[in-house]
């Protein structure tokens, strides 16, 4: 049995094969996919009275999820994204894409420069997106015409009605563009519409460049961080990003969007320093902290807010928690419960502890021992021997091991973009003591050929490894 799976993908492709043109024979898509209902889904934080307050989640039939999984099965393989897109790929996250971003801004300012960076805010870039325009993207990449005719004559033909609170909408539409929000096909679809975005920035020879490689822009799903070396060059891009959106009906909000100046304590601005970037002919706002997928990125470089950041998070989770658990006259389930609910840490594993002021460190150790003594109801005193005798990791440690999963997920991925964030060598020296290897003589991992970088990742692990 085992050997014949082997023949399952080509048995596949035939069969698929087969509807295909019977589907372009007949001119027609069966109802099975080309019906579909839209689920709108409120957005956090906002006005439930507005429509632009509404996420619209295309829910098809189990026929069209089957379709879509015949056809990334068959096809995956010419579709993948950019190695410069962080979204919608396993092994990768808003952790890695905001490490990278700050590694290669810590490179240029390790060598006397600064980085000016544009954070681009797309306005419903997934409502906005263009699918003749992904569907060019498809012939391009070597998918079979007779696939992406009858891709197009689905989306064209699809036919939706408005689900909501039970009800349904007794009329249906037709949807002229946007991707199928819901569908396993959609995110890589749109990814693919983002790559023609960031095939002209890389072959623009504007950005930064590390060891010959373009690393001027960076994205996860639709959200791009433009960087280069000077203004000029960041406007440059910028130009080039709001001609594409024009072809491409995607909109970039100024308003939204955001410049910084990531200059590592090298070059200090003003507060209220100005950077003059635009978007067409109108001026981006400018800050010295910003926050990217959810993490703090300061212009001097240190992680010190994102610790900030983490401990806040942390202590109103604990504080709904508690509130809705305190009453609880069995402590014994508490531990349980407070493991699923205050232990996120959301980007704790990508924070370099040397570039964290001690102020930072402690308030976030501190918010989880005082949370512990209050929920345990015990004094200063015994908190650390109840943690070691009740097995609960303290922050410290969460941090130490979400942080060598993080570097061993990385070593581990396919993902090719890995290289574009190397370990930071003070921190796998940290790890080197701590662990009694001394101080190791590591070259930064920038400075090797790329026929190394592989090799020091590997090493970078091995270090690490010791401590799991």
């Amino acid at each position: 049995m085992p050997e014949l799976l082997k023949y399952a993908p080509l048995a596949l492709a035939t069969h698929l094969s087969l509807f295909f043109r019977a589907c372009e024979t007949h001119g027609f898509i069966p109802e099975e996919l080309s019906n579909a209902n839209i689920h709108p889904v409120p957005k956090a934080g906002k006005s439930p009275s507005e429509i632009t307050s509404y996420r619209p989640i295309t829910i098809g039939s189990v026929t069209a999820k089957v379709f879509e999984e015949c056809i990334m099965r068959c096809y995956g393989h010419c579709m993948q994204s950019s190695e410069l897109q962080f979204g919608f790929k396993a092994g990768t996250g808003t952790a890695q894409c905001s490490l990278a971003m700050k590694s290669i801004a810590r490179h240029f300012v390790e060598r006397g420069s600064v980085v000016y960076a544009a954070l681009l805010d797309a306005t419903k870039a997934f409502d906005r997106a263009n699918y003749a325009k992904i569907f060019q993207q498809l012939l391009l990449r070597g998918v079979p015409a007779s696939v992406v005719r009858l891709l197009y004559r689905w989306y064209a033909q699809t036919n939706v009605r408005v689900a909501w609170n039970g009800a349904t909408s007794s009329e249906a539409f037709g949807i002229e563009h946007s991707v199928r929000q819901g569908g396993l096909l959609s995110p890589i679809l749109f990814s693919l519409l983002y790559d023609s975005l960031l095939t002209r920035l890389r072959f623009s020879g504007i950005g930064c460049h590390i060891n010959g490689q373009f690393v001027g822009t960076l994205a996860y799903a639709d959200d791009v961080v433009l960087m280069a070396p000077s203004i000029q060059g960041l406007n440059k891009l910028l130009a080039i990003c709001n001609k594409w959106s024009s072809e491409n009906h995607i909109q970039f909000n100024p308003q939204k969007s955001i410049a910084i100046c990531l200059h590592g304590n090298r070059r200090r601005m003003a507060v209220n320093a100005s950077l003059p970037v635009f978007i067409g002919e109108t001026r981006i706002p400018t800050a010295t902290e910003v926050t990217h997928l959810g993490h703090v990125i300061s212009a001097d470089l240190t992680d010190s807010a994102e610790v900030f950041r983490i401990a806040k998070a942390y202590n109103r989770q604990f504080n709904a928690f508690f509130a809705k658990f305190h009453t609880l006259r069995d402590r014994g389930p508490l531990l349980p419960l407070y493991s699923t609910f205050c232990s996120s840490f959301y980007g704790i594993e990508s924070v370099f502890p040397t570039l964290c002021s001690t102020a930072a460190k402690k308030f976030l150790y501190k918010s989880v021992n005082l949370s512990l003594m209050k929920l345990m109801s015990l004094p200063r005193e015994s908190i650390s021997p109840f943690l070691i005798a009740e097995g609960v990791q303290n922050a410290e440690t969460t941090w130490r091991i979400r942080s060598l999963h993080f570097w061993k997920s990385i070593h581990r991925s396919s993902f090719e973009g890995r290289i574009i964030f190397p370990p930071h060598k003070q921190h796998i020296q940290a790890i080197a003591r701590e662990v009694g290897l001394g101080t190791l003589s590591m070259p930064s991992v920038l400075s090797l050929p790329r026929t190394q970088i592989a090799a020091q990742c590997l090493y970078t692990w091995q270090a690490a490894k010791i401590l799991m």
